[in-house]
């Protein structure tokens, strides 16, 4: 004999996974629960219940799938994020990380030495190649190229 829908614990047959996404992307939280145990669905962050809104959606497929949209992620988004599945049998979860991923540039702070540089020279009395340095100081520095 089967047993009734509500009898049927839930159970996930695809589980959350981590993600990563850049901030302002859209990001798809995914998961499959058991269509069969009519569970209630409600997703969590770091412990709290997240109730859908216009940035927070989701969905409920007939396969039992579950999406959770989250338009223009934040900073905020980061964290562990949770599908719980319920019935009147009990329940079950699953977890899955969000991650935000930050453009990386490589950069190269130069110190200003324009101070130390007065004026850079060609000086007559240099022969051809070299030039002249004065700095500051009064001091000349002559250069030499091959």
């Amino acid at each position: 004999e089967k047993a009734k829908s509500e009898e049927v614990q839930p159970f996930f047959i695809e589980e959350l996974h981590e993600t990563t996404a850049k901030v302002g992307e859209t990001v798809e939280l995914t998961c499959k629960v058991n269509k069969e145990s009519h569970p209630e669905i409600k997703f969590f962050k770091d412990g709290k219940e997240v109730v859908p809104d216009q940035r927070m959606k989701v969905e409920y497929f007939d396969d039992g799938r579950i999406k959770m949209t989250i338009q223009n992620a934040r900073e905020e988004d980061v964290g562990m994020w949770k599908c719980e599945a319920v019935n009147k049998v009990g329940k079950a979860d699953t977890r899955g990380q969000l991650q935000l991923k930050y453009a990386t540039t490589a950069q190269e702070t130069v110190a200003d030495e324009g101070d130390l540089l007065e004026e850079l020279v060609q000086d007559q009395n240099i022969p051809q190649g070299s030039c002249a340095l004065h700095l500051p100081n009064n001091k000349l520095h002559k250069f030499f190229f091959d």
